[in-house]
């Protein structure tokens, strides 16, 4: 495969002594994707990872992802790649590219392999968080946003300035989100006074500039912004010499730390140890007893873009997440998280994302956790299934994409559940072991 001129350009290679070969998936995007291997003058190698896609959403998305990894990059240089640059191709009219270090991935699972010495992801993704964002050309304090329009799979994302988060989110994510799904699916009243309400009520109450860290509100940082199990995993870039934890395919912005941890939650894999070494790097926002409603308000998000960019079952866990904050904003019964909600089955609190809630009655041996996403099914081959739910001690079976049928397999110990009827699993666990993540 020859390489473009506008790439030999920008990164000054010897045509000659470069070569071009496919390299892997990059999750949800349409983009197509290669691997750069060239020779440099002192006779060393050296390898670029590409991107390229068509018409004017490749170019929006790798602009975006271009800014998006220099920010992270910039602030932790060793938790994700350095973009070169992108732009159009010279030799292909109608496509784009993005051009950024070569990641050699060991698999996310791959702890054996890592660097005893390296900073773990909650370390590395602390002092991502702990960065204040930069001041932009004509503002006189940092702000909520991105110098660049940034695509969440292949959304593209609104990241225009404020200098308020709740508005921010408000506007720039639910409301800019839920006028994306009526355009992909079609009017949807329920969803859409759902978002209002959200957006009047909820957000106003639960991070409003005000009312956050008790009247102090927060500090931009930049978040990853689209960081399930399947953008992390444990890698080699560049000057390591040892595999680390590393992240990719990111959508970033100037927001709220916690934003970060939405999706987190949503697709799991990340689990209680991790968010307790970070937390203790990160304290959680005050106030804290309101820690897992704001979690789940960012959660709704990435269900509302996910039923924008795939329909289905998804709509049904953002209708639950609304419904839930809304009627309980009404009765000021935020805060009363997990533990309360499972208990008293009255409680107004709790009840776990998704679209199925608890599937049994409590019972004093086993417990239903929460009922959570699987990731779109065309992203997921079989095998890989139980690496992308949650990091497994036993087998799973039963599990055929692009068909999923009910199947049990030890988590840790916990039993997993997989729905035939939605892309959704359950976690039960016994009530001593239940966490409150």
């Amino acid at each position: 495969m020859k390489l473009d001129s506008a790439i030999v350009s920008l990164l000054g290679l010897d045509p000659d002594k470069t070569s071009v070969s496919s390299s892997g998936g990059v999750g949800m995007s349409s983009a197509s994707t290669s691997k750069i291997t060239t020779e440099l003058p002192d006779g060393s190698e050296k390898q670029y990872f590409m991107k390229t896609g068509k018409g004017r959403e490749a170019e929006i998305m790798f602009a975006g992802e271009h800014a998006s990894l220099n920010a992270i990059h910039n602030a932790v240089p060793t938790l994700c790649p350095k973009s070169f640059g992108h732009g159009k191709l010279a030799d292909a009219p109608g496509k784009s590219f993005l051009v950024s270090d070569f990641l050699e991935l060991s698999g996310r699972f791959s702890s054996s392999k890592k660097s005893p010495n390296a900073m773990s992801l909650a370390q590395k993704l602390a002092k991502l968080h702990t960065t204040p964002a930069p001041i932009p050309e004509g503002y006189e304090s940092p702000q909520f946003g991105f110098p660049a329009s940034t695509c969440c799979g292949d959304t593209p994302q609104d990241n225009t300035y404020t200098s308020s988060w709740a508005d921010f989110y408000a506007n720039r994510r639910l409301r800019f989100i839920v006028n994306q799904s009526k355009k992909a699916n079609g009017a949807d009243k329920q969803l859409e006074s759902l978002v209002e309400e959200t957006c009047n009520k909820v957000i106003p109450r639960l991070i409003g500039d005000a009312h956050l860290n008790n009247g102090r509100g927060i500090t931009p940082i930049v978040v990853h912004g689209d960081l399930w199990s399947g953008n992390s995993s444990v890698g080699k870039l560049p000057g390591m010499n040892e595999p680390e934890d590393v992240v990719f395919d990111s959508s970033a912005c100037y927001a709220h730390s916690e934003f970060e941890l939405g999706i987190m939650k949503m697709f799991g894999g990340f689990g209680a140890s991790f968010l307790k070494e970070y937390h203790e790097l990160v304290p959680k926002t005050e106030p804290l007893e309101e820690y897992e409603d704001r979690i789940r308000l960012y959660e709704l998000y990435h269900h509302l873009n996910h039923h924008a960019l795939f329909g289905g079952g998804y709509k049904s866990g953002a209708v639950s997440i609304m419904r839930d904050l809304v009627g309980r904003t009404s009765l000021r019964g935020l805060g009363r998280g997990i533990e309360e909600s499972a208990t008293n089955p009255t409680a107004t609190g709790y009840r776990g994302p998704g679209p199925i809630g608890r599937l049994a009655p409590p019972n004093p041996e086993v417990e239903a956790l929460d009922t959570l996403p699987l990731p779109p099914l065309d992203m997921v081959d079989g095998d890989d299934l139980p690496e992308l739910v949650h990091e497994l001690d036993g087998p799973v079976s039963g599990v055929g994409l692009p068909r999923i049928v009910p199947c049990a397999g030890k988590i840790s110990g916990q039993l997993l559940i997989l729905h035939a009827a939605s892309p959704t699993y359950t976690r039960f666990a016994p009530s001593t072991q239940r966490s409150p993540y």
